[in-house]
């Protein structure tokens, strides 16, 4: 059935003001509430199909009440409403951001305290869309500075700037996007383009209209950023309501002061290849103008995003400076969001036992660890080693994104995003040569695949073929033919797709927004491929970088997500290894949200109980 687009925030908004009113039950006789939304809106009130968040503490005094007219939150709902997201997705959005709305301090009330806390949610599971709704919320609510940090590079700086322009703000048009308030207007004092550099007019700092930046988590931002609010007087502060959002709130946040370095971690595939960076690695520079900001403010709300909270929960829930103030440990809630159907996570790769869901497994591919360490050994020289002899698994990883490819246009899918990416180090010196390669071995195969009539092409094509019949075919989910296949191969190789190195030092950038035609990208790269950052369509993985911490390994894995239509054709390339370590970090993610589950019952805040973290032989947890 096909909806005005209109008809679910009217519908929304006249149930809302039932509701407000203690009237609930006039949503199922309202006239002005369309027949064709009663049922729907029904269940969205009472959330009959959303799936609860565990939290700690498990209750809350409950004082967020919803506004009627001109909401930014029944906004955002018609616009995941249009975005054909289901009810039982809404609603999970909806009860797990009224629950943090509700560990938040009211705006309406005179004494309030600073609240601290934490939303664990799954990688690539939906965590912007929940910050998002959070967010509305609390602009709904009375919270007037919104600062969401974005981490630590531009890439994700702009690709959060654009969302939130375009599902909050509605100043972005690109796409489906949500219409501008009737009232007060959001106020962004950063753009697409720029990091926050100053705010031109500071007067719209009077609560009228909310004022959102979204910074990296860079020494400079976050000091101008600091420096701007400490110029504001005391009297004018004191009146505002700051929320602070920290997206990947494990990373970089974390004061690393006299830490211990772990010997057996030296000279292993852990370093960050922007360590000479002292605006993007001094993490304890970064936790200090966070806490600085916040103490600028005594109506202030800090909620961090992350879904590995190890170091988040390690944090000193007691260890307060006397110019700093309180630490960042989520001292006053830990919520852990509901898995979402159809996400593809640890569980679904990974299983390790048989109780779980085993759909994926079949879908990881073993690279030989001689291969591995043939690839990890290139590096960078005046040669730029051209030629294109590359390991096979490799070959094969590029052959399944091809061949992926090929399927989803059999499927009908068009104008769709579809990407590879392959990690084998940190270093540039590694990427750019194996970027190289790829290069090299892709021209030449599209060059002889499309030619049917020479021997190479026809060997080509049979070895594909093989591929397809043996490692794709196969699969319960797969029904295409290679007759089938084969065709739509030929077009979506004449249809162009670009090798792109993605680091500091080179000029490619993975803009999906550029191309509404659909991007079709190998990317090569290291950190920049990582935390945060959505590779659009990721059907192929090459990933063979043995990171040893907990944190840092899960966030690397950028093919963990939602890949509707064509889950079935994702392929995962990784080391013998990697297949261990990822195995047991299911079980340490299980239970760590099973503590989190068990310590609700006891009504305790998180700083009186210790949420426990699995130990491995060899691995860390952050």
């Amino acid at each position: 059935m096909i909806f005005i687009e209109q008809d679910w925030y009217s519908a929304h908004s006249r149930a809302v003001s039932w509701i407000t009113l203690n009237m609930k039950e006039q949503i199922l006789t309202d006239p002005e509430i369309p027949d064709h939304l009663r049922e729907r809106i029904w269940s969205f009130v009472n959330g009959d199909l959303g799936a609860d968040s565990n939290t700690l503490p498990g209750v809350t005094e409950e004082w967020y009440t919803d506004k009627s007219d001109d909401s930014n939150w029944a906004r955002y709902c018609d616009l995941l409403n249009r975005k054909k997201w289901k009810d039982n997705v809404i609603q999970s959005v909806e009860k797990s951001t009224r629950k943090a709305m509700n560990f938040l301090f009211n705006p309406k009330q005179e004494q309030v305290e600073a609240k601290y806390g934490l939303v664990v949610g799954h990688v690539q599971s939906g965590k912007t869309a929940n910050y998002t709704g959070l967010i509305a919320r609390a602009a709904d609510a009375g919270y007037d500075v919104i600062i969401v940090l974005a981490g630590l590079h531009n890439n994700l700086r702009k690709q959060t700037q654009i969302r939130l322009e375009r599902e909050l703000m509605g100043t972005d048009k690109g796409g489906l996007h949500v219409d501008k308030p009737e009232g007060p207007e959001w106020y962004p004092i950063t753009t697409q383009d720029d990091d926050f550099q100053t705010m031109t007019n500071p007067g719209f700092l009077s609560g009228n209209n909310p004022v959102i930046a979204v910074v990296k988590k860079n020494v400079s931002p976050l000091t101008k950023l600091h420096d701007m609010f400490y110029g504001f007087s005391e009297e004018k502060r004191c009146k505002l309501n700051l929320l602070m959002i920290d997206d990947e709130s494990d990373h970089a946040t974390i004061n690393t002061k006299n830490q211990e370095i772990n010997s057996e971690l030296i000279d292993f595939d852990d370093y960050d290849e922007d360590e000479d960076d002292e605006e993007i690695t001094n993490a304890t520079i970064i936790n200090t103008r966070l806490r600085q900001i916040l103490g600028l403010f005594p109506r202030s709300a800090y909620v961090g995003y992350t879904a590995t909270p190890f170091a988040n929960v390690l944090i000193d829930p007691n260890g307060d400076h006397d110019s700093l103030g309180k630490t960042l440990y989520p001292r006053d809630f830990i919520m852990a969001l509901p898995k979402p159907k159809g996400h593809m996570g640890l569980n679904e790769f990974f299983a390790d036992n048989e109780e779980m869901d085993h759909t994926y497994a079949s879908q990881v591919e073993v690279v030989p660890p001689e291969e591995a360490e043939e690839l990890r050994n290139y590096e960078q020289d005046e040669e730029r080693l051209l030629d294109f002899n590359i390991p096979t698994s490799l070959e094969n990883a590029v052959i399944d994104y091809l061949l992926s490819g090929a399927a989803r246009i059999c499927r009908g899918h068009s104008n769709f995003h579809h990407s590879m990416l392959i990690h084998t180090r940190h270093t540039i010196r590694n990427q750019s040569p194996v970027a190289d390669k790829v290069t090299a071995l892709t021209d030449y195969w599209n060059n002889h695949l499309v030619n049917q009539y020479s021997s190479e092409g026809r060997s080509l094509r049979e070895r594909f073929r093989m591929r397809w019949e043996n490692n794709f075919s196969t699969h319960e989910l797969t029904n295409e033919s290679w007759e089938e296949i084969e065709p739509s191969l030929m077009k979506f190789v004449q249809q162009k797709y670009a090798v792109m190195e993605i680091n500091s030092n080179s000029e490619h950038n993975l803009d999906y927004d550029k191309h509404k035609n659909g991007l079709k990208v190998i990317a090569v790269g290291g950190n920049r491929l990582s935390r945060g950052l959505t590779l659009e369509g990721l059907s192929s993985t090459f990933f063979i970088r043995e990171s040893r911490m907990y944190d840092t390994l899960t966030q690397m894995g950028r093919w963990f997500g939602f890949r509707p239509g064509y889950a079935d054709l994702v392929r995962l390339h990784i080391t013998p290894t990697l297949l261990e370590w990822f195995t047991w970090l299911t079980g340490v993610e299980r239970e760590l949200r099973s503590d989190i589950e068990r310590y609700a019952d006891t009504g305790l805040k998180p700083d009186a109980l210790a949420v426990r973290i699995l130990k491995h032989r060899k691995m860390l947890p952050t």
